[in-house]
């Protein structure tokens, strides 16, 4: 069942309907003047609703004249209505700061129970992220490590469904930094290395350095469903033993040194935590650092240099896979800072 809505309200569902989940769409006209990227809006939403959980998030991009013009959003029936009013908060002040005018048009299309797999399973499929590391479904990895065609020389497949905490590898900050974690493990032997995820969502960071041969890692969320489900993802994947995953701070969890700290977290929260960070990174250790949009790219570099480390690398990410950048090039919509302690 599909409702367009008039205002940015959603209808009672009927008590005895079985819902899922809801699929919220928002669409701008076709030659509206939107100059802004929506899987930026999109992936705020997912990953910073004051604390709502929402199911990994799908992007549908809506294309009109070659741009896109919406998106499609997923989510549980007892987040919608909390999403909806956090939404029209959000976009009155784009309205406001960057002149993008609301969406033209509402709608929310209900799901039911029996309905919910099948969807996730037509937009999820095996997903190459990296020279080595690869993201598959369940409901496909016995197929597809059962075919040797497909699988690449010392592929590492991470068997993840879309859940409660993001990180499947789809967003640009996910898969920007599952592959500056691979090129660093190239040459860095992740058996003799210790590693702290920070901010892990699904665990797919830390079940990636797992897979690529890590012993120790520390996995770190605010949110208990970003913990449970990295013990989930991990013990799927076999590599519960190497993972600690827990809710405490930073500041009072770690007291051992990290050779590798994975922030895929905000660019604020970045600065805020790096002197904590610093703190607990080894000499000659690496911090991988994203969730950095061009804009704020300067401000993480300058905390990042006046807190001694020196940026190695910079990655950027377009929705394509990421390749290393010399600093200045044109950015793009995320940028991931390699920082080592010289």
């Amino acid at each position: 069942m599909t409702i367009t809505l008039s205002h940015w309200e959603l209808p009672p569902i009927e008590p005895n309907q079985p819902v899922d989940s809801i699929c919220l769409q928002l669409r701008w006209p076709d030659d509206a003047p939107v100059d802004i990227t929506f899987s930026d809006i999109f992936s705020d939403v997912s990953g910073s609703l004051e604390g709502i959980q929402t199911r990994e998030t799908i992007l549908e991009g809506i294309v009109g004249n070659e741009q896109p013009i919406g998106f499609r959003f997923y989510m549980t029936p007892e987040q919608a209505s909390i999403t909806l009013q956090q939404l029209r908060s959000q976009f009155e002040s784009l309205t406001q700061d960057f002149a993008v005018p609301p969406p033209a048009e509402i709608s929310i299309t209900t799901i039911a129970q029996a309905d919910w797999e099948n969807a996730w399973k037509t937009h999820w499929h095996v997903t190459p992220i990296s020279d080595r590391l690869t993201i598959c479904p369940s409901w496909e990895a016995d197929t597809y490590q059962a075919n040797t065609d497909e699988k690449r020389p010392n592929e590492q497949v991470i068997i993840l469904d879309p859940g409660r905490a993001f990180g499947t590898g789809s967003h640009g900050t996910t898969r920007m930094t599952l592959q500056a974690l691979d090129d660093w493990a190239q040459t860095n032997d992740l058996s003799q290395k210790s590693v702290l995820d920070l901010g892990c969502g699904s665990g797919v960071l830390a079940i990636a350095a797992a897979k690529l041969g890590a012993t120790d890692i520390v996995a770190l969320d605010i949110m208990e469903d970003a913990i449970a489900s990295t013990q989930e993802n991990a013990e799927r994947n076999n590599v519960s033993h190497t993972i600690t995953a827990s809710t405490s701070p930073l500041c009072e969890r770690c007291l051992t040194p990290f050779d590798l700290i994975l922030a895929n977290i905000q660019a604020q929260v970045i600065v805020e935590l790096l002197p904590s960070m610093v703190e607990r990174l080894n000499e000659s250790g690496v911090i991988l650092a994203t969730g950095i949009i061009p804009e704020y790219e300067a401000m993480v570099t300058t905390a990042l240099e006046e807190a001694g480390l020196t940026i190695t690398k910079r990655w950027e990410d377009t929705k394509q896979p990421a390749q290393p950048t010399p600093s200045g090039d044109n950015p793009n919509e995320w940028v991931l800072l390699q920082a080592e302690k010289l």
